[in-house]
């Protein structure tokens, strides 16, 4: 198992994390659940070190839920 780590406040911090969470985000888009916005739908949101899912229904986002945990088992 590969214990590198990256100081928080790190200047590489925020890229090193747009990296690692960028195939989360695809997995999430590909599903197509979420919410609508207009005619968008989007499941995800990011913002600094936070992510939030977005679902209508309790069972939508268990799937999105469980797509992450495998999409981040799997790193």
């Amino acid at each position: 198992m590969l214990k590198a780590v990256v100081r928080q406040g790190g200047v590489l911090s925020p890229i090193l994390f747009g990296i690692y969470t960028d195939g989360l985000v695809n997995l999430v888009d590909k599903t197509n659940i979420g919410c609508k916005i207009g005619a968008i739908c989007t499941g995800i949101f990011l913002y600094a070190d936070d992510i939030i899912l977005l679902a209508q229904f309790i069972q939508a986002l268990q799937s999105l839920i469980n797509a992450c945990e495998s999409e981040l088992d799997f790193l």
